[in-house]
């Protein structure tokens, strides 16, 4: 029976090998019991591969690069230049195939906090530059009928006929159009859905099958946009980020993407968590950080962030915690973000892109005081709550916390030795310096 260093309220081994733990900030718990581990943790493909048409790849669903014209007008994409990347900014509906986008941000057409609700509550409507970029847009006439052609692929999903569009009248129609280029509510799309050297070009392109180059551009192109969501829309409070991947993870497209919501709030997980860190400042490191070194359950580490086995969730879960004093991710330096960029990375590859899983991103809102620091949780969908787990908030995984460690670690150690993975310290004890989150304090 796998026994931890030492057992605290927190995480609890049990005399039959059961796991009991409950997350130190959000109070969730999550149990591992032995008889029910038959998920495996593996990077066997989870479906079958098929032979896929080159001609045909980049069409394969509504964000491959075929099909541009599917999303709502482009705000900006990142290009390929050198060994880096360029940005660049309202590309034209007839300009779409000059470059080819290695990530592209555009507005998702379908907001779960929609345009209207920004106008109808607080008085918003589009800011001065993205109303500029919408007529520009709409002055060409493929780029008018790119719009038209959203707005009444728009009203066919509420169940409206086209027809429809001809009739509206001319304020619903402003409304509709504006929120194609001024909402709140962003997609980061990566150009290619395939994985480069995959079995018969079929395996859809994850976030760990990026060079650590790419995927540091993919982190600090989301950053940038959260950052613009603020400074267009005065009335967000905070831009939710995260990352759904697979169907079975929740994504609509096996496409690579990103989720980046304006909300006029901080939701109840910060603001709970913002009364908690408040009165216990140093939570993250006590509560978080040291008792994972204390439990050996410390992956990795550099200078600017730390990667462990994160307890106390719905699903079996791997945090990334940002070392910085700066507790917002787009006031940091590059060299920080790179940092949490580079550990980000090792637990999607360490993971493997064949099972799905969820990123979601906490930091302290911009009008926030509390010391929050940015941290990104990794969460590994291999377990399906239920009636157990509605009834009892209690979750059940298919996998002990030692048991994941030692599987990742021995991932990330083969992927640094076969493959050069750089960027992080693995920590063969699990065990890191003590307190090494500076969250809040004076730089």
């Amino acid at each position: 029976m796998e026994q931890p260093d030492r057992s605290d309220g927190f995480l609890r081994v049990m005399r039959d090998g059961t796991i009991r733990m409950t997350n130190p900030v959000s109070g969730l718990g999550s149990w591992f019991i032995p008889a029910r581990a038959s998920r495996p943790i593996t990077n066997a493909p989870g479906r079958p591969q098929q032979a896929v048409d080159r001609r045909e790849v980049e069409m394969r669903c509504e964000f491959c690069e075929a099909n541009n014209l599917r999303t709502p007008p482009e705000k900006e994409r990142l290009v390929a230049a050198g060994d880096g990347f360029r940005l660049v900014e309202g590309v034209g509906a007839p300009a779409l195939g000059e470059s080819r986008a290695a990530f592209r941000r555009v507005a998702n057409l379908f907001e779960v906090v929609p345009y209207d609700y920004w106008v109808a509550n607080h008085g918003y409507r589009i800011s001065e530059r993205d109303g500029a970029r919408m007529r520009a847009y709409l002055s060409d006439s493929a780029g008018k009928a790119h719009v038209d052609a959203l707005l009444a692929a728009k009203l066919a999903r509420e169940g409206r006929p086209e027809e429809d569009l001809a009739r509206l009248p001319v304020e619903e129609r402003a409304l509709l159009t504006e929120g194609l280029f001024g909402g709140s509510h962003d997609l980061v799309i990566t150009g290619r859905h395939f994985a480069e050297g995959s079995a018969a070009g079929a395996a859809p392109l994850g976030a760990g099958d990026l060079s650590q180059a790419e995927h540091a551009a993919y982190v600090g192109f989301a950053i940038r946009a959260i950052e613009d969501l603020h400074v267009q829309n005065p009335n967000v409070r905070y831009v939710m980020t995260f990352q759904n991947w697979l169907h079975a993870g929740g994504a609509s497209f096996d496409h690579l993407h990103k989720q980046l919501v304006g909300f006029d709030g901080w939701g109840v997980i910060l603001e709970r968590e913002a009364r908690l860190a408040r009165s216990r400042p140093g939570i993250y490191n006590e509560a978080i950080i040291d008792q994972a070194s204390g439990h050996g359950l410390v992956l990795a580490e550099n200078d600017h962030a730390v990667l462990l086995v994160d307890i106390g969730h719905r699903h079996p879960t791997l945090g990334i915690y940002s070392r910085s004093a700066t507790m917002r991710p787009w006031e940091q330096s590059e060299e920080e973000v790179r940092g949490m960029s580079d550990l980000i990375h090792a637990a999607h590859r360490a993971r493997g892109s064949e099972v799905p899983s969820n990123e979601d991103w906490f930091y302290a809102p911009r009008d926030c005081d509390a010391p929050i620091p940015w941290r990104v949780l990794v969460r590994w969908r291999i377990n399906n709550p239920s009636g157990f787990e509605g009834g009892t908030d209690l979750y059940i995984h298919p996998v002990s916390p030692f048991a994941m460690r030692d599987w990742v670690r021995d991932r990330l150690r083969r992927l640094a030795a076969g493959e050069g993975l750089r960027g992080f310290r693995l920590l063969e004890d699990g065990r890191c310096a003590r307190s090494p989150l500076r969250a809040g304090q004076a730089s």
